[in-house]
């Protein structure tokens, strides 16, 4: 796979990350649509099967990798996988041309299967001078989110 480096911004507020920056990622062998082509550069990444992909772990989670076309591999097709509570690791990138958005953490589970802002645990964006980005809540306090106009 060809080297893009402006693919992989994101993995040094990753790594310097209290919480996160210890954790390995699990890819699924095989199934369920596959991956696309992805490089997670120095990460660790350990090739699992279907059960240990399903298994919450105290330091691996699952990668997804989430594209304009859906989330492969495809997990809300995978037996057992949101049977617990667990942390999902999401890369965010175009399929058409590679650019990495960002790698977000989610908390899902049998109650929670949505991968949507509201069960968003982090998110590291790729880009320069992310340290702006690292501080900005989401969803904002709604006073400064939006004006209420009140109705006459």
């Amino acid at each position: 796979m060809e080297d893009k480096p402006w693919t992989k911004y994101w993995i040094k507020e990753f790594q310097e990350d209290p919480p996160f920056g210890s954790y390995r990622f699990k890819k699924l062998d095989r199934g369920y649509s596959g991956y696309p082509p992805f490089d997670l550069g120095p990460l660790p990444v350990d090739i699992v099967d279907c059960p240990t992909f399903c298994a919450n772990e105290e330091d691996r989670l699952p990668l997804v990798i989430g594209t304009q076309f859906g989330l492969y591999p495809r997990i809300h097709d995978i037996p057992n996988f949101f049977d617990d509570d667990k942390l999902v690791a999401v890369l965010s990138r175009s399929i058409l041309s590679g650019t990495v958005f960002a790698l977000k953490i989610y908390l899902v589970g049998p109650e929670n299967t949505a991968i949507v802002a509201r069960n968003r645990v982090r998110i590291f964006k790729n880009g320069i001078g992310n340290s702006e980005a690292k501080q900005r809540r989401w969803p904002p306090d709604y006073p400064d989110f939006c004006t209420i106009i009140p109705s006459k």
